[in-house]
C-alpha cells in the first residue's frame, strides 16, 4: 500500500506538470523509492524527468518532471545547501552522519527534506530542501553537545571529492550475497536476509536476486552499512578464490 500511494504521488506530479505547463518536483528520494520511480517510468511511456541532490553522484535525489524543451524555460530544483561549523573548534566533538541526522530529526524535520549529509573533520555540509533552509539557519544551534554555526553557500561553489578506505580479501565468486557478504562481513545467510529485505542496491537500483552478479566499477549500497564500489579484481588462490577489492565510502 505504502508503494502505491508513493507511485501515485509521483503520476500525480507528473501530470500536473504536463497538464498545468510547469515543472514540480518530488522531496528528496532515497535509493529504493528511485528504484521504484525508474521501475514506474518505464511502465509509463514518454515521461520526462530528471533527478538532481546537489551534486553529481549524490545518493539521496529531487526528481524534476517536465523539461526546457516542452515548458520553454528551466528552473533550478528547491534546494538549499548549509554548511555547519563549530563554534569553538577546540569545544567540538568529533561527529557523524548519524549526530547531524538526529538532531535534524529532533527538530521536526521529515527525512525527505534532507539530502546528502558530508562530514569533513569537524564541519558539514547538507543538502535540505529550499523552503526549510532559514528555519535552520536560526534555529539549528547545536549538534549533540556542540554549538553549531549554520550558513547557506551557493550550491554551484559545492566541490566534493568522496574519501574511501580499502577493503581487501577473498571472494569464492562475484554473486551480490557473497559480496555483500564480503562487505558487511556478515555470514551468507544474513546477506540473502539483507537482500530479501530490500536493502541492496547496485548503481542506485534495487537487486532482489542472490546470484546478480556484480563487476568492477559498479556501486554496491547496503541499507545500514554503506556503499562501495568495487575496485578491482586481482589474483587468484589456489583454492579458485579471487582477490577482489573495494573501496568504501567514508
Amino acid at each position: 500500500m505504502k508503494e502505491e500511494l508513493f507511485e501515485k504521488r509521483l503520476l500525480d506530479l507528473s501530470h500536473q506538470a504536463y497538464g498545468q505547463g510547469r515543472y514540480t518536483f518530488s522531496n528528496f528520494l532515497d535509493l529504493y523509492e528511485q528504484s521504484i520511480l525508474s521501475s514506474l517510468m518505464r511502465r509509463e511511456k514518454g515521461v520526462v524527468y530528471d533527478a538532481f541532490g546537489g551534486y553529481e553522484g549524490a545518493e539521496r535525489r529531487m526528481v524534476r518532471f517536465g523539461s526546457k524543451e516542452e515548458l520553454g524555460y528551466d528552473q533550478e530544483f528547491p534546494l538549499c545547501l548549509l554548511h555547519i561549523r563549530p563554534l569553538s573548534g577546540k569545544f567540538a566533538e568529533q561527529l557523524s552522519h548519524r549526530d547531524y541526522l538526529g538532531s535534524l530529526m529532533n527538530l521536526g524535520i521529515e527525512r525527505n527534506l534532507i539530502g546528502d549529509i558530508m562530514v569533513m573533520d569537524k564541519e558539514a555540509y547538507v543538502f535540505v530542501k529550499d523552503t526549510i533552509g532559514p528555519f535552520l539557519m536560526q534555529e539549528w544551534l547545536k549538534v549533540r553537545h556542540t554549538l553549531i554555526d549554520v550558513k547557506e553557500i551557493p550550491v554551484r561553489e559545492f566541490s566534493y571529492t568522496p574519501r574511501f578506505e580499502e577493503v581487501k580479501g577473498f571472494c569464492t565468486s562475484f554473486r551480490l550475497d557473497v559480496m555483500v557478504s564480503f562487505l558487511c562481513k556478515t555470514s551468507r545467510k544474513e546477506s540473502a536476509d539483507l537482500i530479501k529485505g530490500q536493502k541492496v542496491f547496485v548503481n542506485s537500483c534495487l537487486i532482489e536476486s542472490n546470484s546478480y552478479t556484480i563487476k568492477e566499477g559498479d556501486i554496491l549500497s547496503v541499507r545500514g552499512f554503506g556503499k562501495a564500489v568495487f575496485d578491482e579484481v586481482g589474483g587468484q588462490s589456489k583454492k579458485g578464490r579471487f582477490m577482489v577489492t573495494m573501496k568504501k565510502y567514508i
